[in-house]
């Protein structure tokens, strides 16, 4: 898998999900993402307790699957 360029700029119209979003949408455990997250595959940012992904990031990641 290829890691995510953090500098690239994320378009405006762009949709961030919520974890729980992403989890029911695409089957994916909370300890799936945080490892996506911290090989640097997916760009997120937290809200408070929240955080959010990027759906282009995990769209990306499940066609390379």
């Amino acid at each position: 898998m290829q890691i995510i360029n953090s500098l690239k700029p994320i378009p405006v119209d762009e949709v961030w999900l919520h974890t729980e979003d992403v989890m029911k949408l695409f089957k994916k455990s909370e300890k799936t993402l945080y490892n996506w997250r911290q090989k640097g595959l997916l760009r997120y940012k937290i809200i408070g307790r929240t955080v959010y992904y990027l759906r282009s990031d995990i769209y990306q990641i499940l066609s390379k699957e």
